[in-house]
């Protein structure tokens, strides 16, 4: 059974770039560090692409130190908010490079168990962003990683988990299961079936309607649920939908007017494993306008 006293295998890792957008993160990474008990850091990354790119005639060691003066200052600053709310951050880790490698390599070494990040940085729309940075982290990361959206959200009053019966999506659960712990919020397993699933499983059975079928979902779901509450103490509620897999989620995080998060599994980084993962978990982090916690498969 999952302890309440140690919920994450290690510490929360925030990135923060100073915006609003980071500001709504922080508060979901102080919320969860101080529910898990669990050190809070911070990690900001200066330079980036843009410098590394520039030609070294043209940017000065001046201008260089005054970029990194910044950075460093914006990252005290974002650590003295928190600590002066009354909260404690055990670091912060301020690092030059690409804002996605920083991030995913303080995250190792300090053995994260959750990183959290903001929607969209400074001075870029949310497409752009997703695509440089979270998504990016998202991709690589090792741990869970929970993107945060606009303040309503948080905390949230609901936890919905993608589940396609596989082992990621089991992990995928328990992870969901721990910020169900740490914020109490309730955790419902979605089994989305698509109109030609649905079609191929009633081959062979052409009398059996989509009711059923719909049922049949629900009771392998069910089973799942009961092991998980077993394991974990937690009660599980349980839903299957017709429809595609990413949309189903996303109209459950959007139609009921709660502050949901969607909690979706990544199965790997190779080309096939990239591909399941742009194909339902891409399509929610896009499409969804709720918070989304992303899993890892347990290496």
């Amino acid at each position: 059974m999952l302890q309440i006293d140690k919920p994450l295998p290690g510490p929360v890792l925030l990135a923060t770039d100073g915006s609003r957008d980071s500001h709504l993160a922080a508060a979901a990474a102080v919320h969860l560090s101080n529910r898990a008990r669990t050190p809070l850091h911070l990690v900001h990354a200066w330079g980036g692409p843009a410098l590394a790119s520039a030609d070294t005639r043209t940017v000065s060691d001046e201008l260089l130190g005054t970029v990194e003066r910044d950075a460093r200052l914006l990252l005290g600053r974002e650590v003295d908010r928190i600590r002066n709310a009354g909260d404690p951050v055990a670091e912060g880790h301020l690092r030059e490079g690409d804002a996605t490698d920083v991030v995913l390599a303080v995250a190792r070494e300090i053995g994260a168990g959750l990183i959290v990040i903001g929607s969209r940085g400074r001075g870029a729309v949310r497409r752009i962003f997703f695509g440089s940075v979270a998504e990016g982290v998202l991709r690589g990361a090792h741990c869970p990683a929970l993107v945060t959206r606009d303040r309503r959200s948080w905390p949230p009053t609901r936890v919905v988990v993608g589940d396609d019966g596989s082992d990621v999506s089991l992990h995928t659960a328990r992870t969901a299961i721990v910020i169900s712990m740490l914020t109490g919020a309730p955790v419902t397993l979605v089994r989305a079936q698509s109109d030609y699933e649905l079609l191929v499983s009633a081959r062979g059975a052409p009398a059996q309607g989509l009711e059923e079928l719909v049922h049949e979902i629900t009771g392998s779901l069910r089973e799942r649920a009961v092991g998980l509450e077993r394991e974990t103490g937690v009660r599980v509620e349980v839903m299957g939908v017709i429809g595609e897999p990413a949309e189903a989620l996303i109209q459950q995080g959007d139609s009921r007017g709660e502050a949901t998060i969607l909690a979706v599994g990544r199965r790997g980084l190779g080309r096939l494993d990239r591909l399941a993962f742009g194909s339902v978990s891409i399509k929610v982090l896009r499409g969804g306008a709720c918070p989304v916690l992303v899993c890892p498969p347990v290496e």
